[in-house]
């Protein structure tokens, strides 16, 4: 099935569903914030998306790389706005990219952080949701508490950075359930701002970055200082038993990890 000359259709309907391309394609980011976001750079990330899902099961690629890969799949446009130099032409293909680099896997690409932001500001609760909800074994978020007149007075403080907006959650009784459970997924996403480029401070303290996640139970050993959640590992496995043999990446092989 791979092999068919169809395959693109597929692959641009499941990414629309599963990855919500359709949030990224609406979303509406403030071009006077992030000036090299043009429209054709929005186009080009749909595409950074499809074409890594296409290479992935074509390449016959273990299902970890949907996840966590050592190359990503850009053109000279959107090189040029990630800051990933060597990569000239319209044409997509896979680029080797150093860990540093922060890019690899879908997680990483403007669609999947541009898609869940608010246009100007990165939304970690929103990335969040997505990573809970859309690996089978995540859990359900759509219940919506009453917040606090407290935390809203809190919120508007724009001096608080987003871990300690996130606190602030954790801390009020009605907000704490579903947060305890949300934060860790948000904060790994905290160096990326709202048109899916890395901040200019990412990766300072990486260290600090990577305890806090190994405390919320995420593992150890990605290319993401082991900031991916324990749920993504075994949602893929899920994925793996579930998915038609002709159409999972890795089929050829056992799933490693």
């Amino acid at each position: 099935m791979v092999g068919d000359p169809r395959i693109r259709r597929f692959v641009e309907s499941f990414c629309d569903e599963w990855l919500k391309l359709y949030r990224h394609k609406e979303m509406q980011v403030d071009v006077r914030q992030y000036g090299g976001f043009t429209r054709f750079v929005k186009e080009d990330m749909a595409k950074e998306t499809y074409g890594f899902v296409q290479h992935c099961l074509q390449k016959d690629l273990d299902l970890f790389t949907l996840i966590d890969s050592d190359f990503v799949m850009i053109n000279q446009n959107l090189a040029e706005f990630y800051g990933i130099s060597g990569v000239q032409g319209t044409e997509f293909r896979p680029v080797k990219v150093a860990p540093e680099v922060g890019r690899g896997g879908l997680f990483t690409q403007g669609s999947f952080l541009s898609g869940h932001s608010d246009g100007r500001h990165a939304h970690p609760i929103k990335r969040a949701v997505w990573m809970m909800e859309g690996f089978p074994g995540g859990i359900s978020s759509s219940a919506s508490p009453q917040r606090s007149p407290g935390v809203e007075q809190k919120e508007k403080d724009t001096r608080l950075t987003i871990a300690q907006q996130l606190v602030v959650h954790r801390e009020n009784v009605s907000c704490r359930n579903c947060h305890q459970k949300l934060d860790p997924y948000g904060l790994i996403f905290e160096d990326y701002n709202g048109a899916g480029l890395l901040k200019s401070n990412a990766g300072k303290n990486p260290d600090t970055r990577a305890k806090n996640a190994r405390r919320h139970g995420c593992r150890r050993g990605d290319r993401h200082e082991g900031t991916y959640p324990q749920v993504t590992t075994q949602g893929v496995h899920q994925v793996a038993r579930r998915t038609p043999a002709g159409l999972r990446p890795g089929a050829g092989h056992v799933v490693r990890r």
